[in-house]
């Protein structure tokens, strides 16, 4: 793994500089994109631009659910430029982070697509805010190593 270049770390750790919604700003080489652009589109940009294979994004489901994204097909246009992957479903009228099949996300095709991807990363239950996190987190481990199984993906913990 390469260590960040100069730039890469002023664009990572400097200031964001102040946006409107009808213009784009362009800072030391990476355009800051405008909210009328998918979550997903401007993170492709963001690791093509910054084009260093150790840039990868964090693949985090609820969260493109939450930014009304069809997460599966988030997964398949990212291909090869996220590094791991946060799992829990949403339903996208808040960003909470619910239990694997309490949500809208369709687990089948995104299963399907982390096989097509040949994907042999980390997988992360990211749950919370709710007293039953222990249940839920066994749960969603039984779900998600159920669904894995239908598509050939060995889930290991």
């Amino acid at each position: 793994v390469r260590p960040l270049t100069a730039q890469a770390r002023r664009i990572l750790h400097g200031p964001i500089p102040p946006m409107n919604e009808a213009t784009t700003k362009k800072t030391l080489g990476v355009q800051r994109w405008i909210a009328d652009e998918s979550w997903r589109d401007s993170l492709i940009r963001l690791v093509d631009q910054v084009g260093m294979d150790n840039f990868k994004a964090n693949f985090d489901t609820a969260h493109f659910s939450a930014q009304r994204e069809n997460v599966p097909l988030a997964l398949l246009k990212l291909n090869g430029r996220f590094a791991n992957i946060h799992l829990s479903d949403n339903d996208p009228r808040n960003t909470d982070h619910l239990p694997i099949g309490e949500g809208t996300i369709d687990w089948n095709e995104f299963f399907r697509i982390l096989k097509q991807q040949n994907y042999n990363g980390y997988l992360g239950l990211d749950l919370g805010g709710r007293k039953t996190i222990e249940q839920d987190l066994m749960r969603s481990l039984e779900l998600v190593r159920e669904i894995g199984a239908r598509h050939g993906i060995l889930i290991e913990s």
